[in-house]
């Protein structure tokens, strides 16, 4: 996949809760989902750098796309699931004439983006834990040229 860094040819991409608290965040016990009053949300400190994909960039294809990442004790990201999208288009038609199925267009480069991420884990009872936090991505193609 050839990757652009959008910025580079004057256009921007907006990613939702860059360092802000995630939607959600869940941590699994034996016992089912936690819930203490005693516990911090995980934060991202980092993110990976985000590619805005060739073709949806030369498309000005948008859309959003949430993932849910698994949070270890570290503050590493562990196993990386994209959980729902919202693309505002679904086809476009390639130069064979054909229509391509574009729905997952945004995944690689949220799944890039957050392998590449730092956390600050959930903390319970002042111990680090692992968990499962779901954020958004907000992919949208801005022209800043006038």
């Amino acid at each position: 996949m050839n990757k652009i860094y959008p910025a580079a040819i004057a256009f921007t991409l907006v990613l939702t809760s860059c360092g802000q608290m995630p939607a959600k965040v869940h941590t699994k016990s034996t016992s089912g989902y936690r819930t203490s009053a005693k516990r911090t949300p995980a934060q991202m400190l980092r993110q990976g750098v985000i590619y805005y994909p060739q073709l949806a960039l030369k498309e000005k294809i948008e859309g959003k796309v949430y993932a849910l990442v698994n949070v270890d004790e570290k503050g590493l990201p562990g196993q990386i699931r994209i959980i729902n999208r919202e693309i505002k288009q679904k086809y476009i038609l390639n130069k064979y004439g054909e229509w391509k199925d574009i729905t997952h267009i945004f995944d690689q480069a949220t799944i890039e983006s957050l392998a590449e991420s730092k956390w600050r884990p959930v903390f319970e009872e002042g111990k680090p834990i692992s968990s499962w936090v779901t954020i958004p991505f907000q992919y949208t193609v801005t022209d800043v040229s006038h």
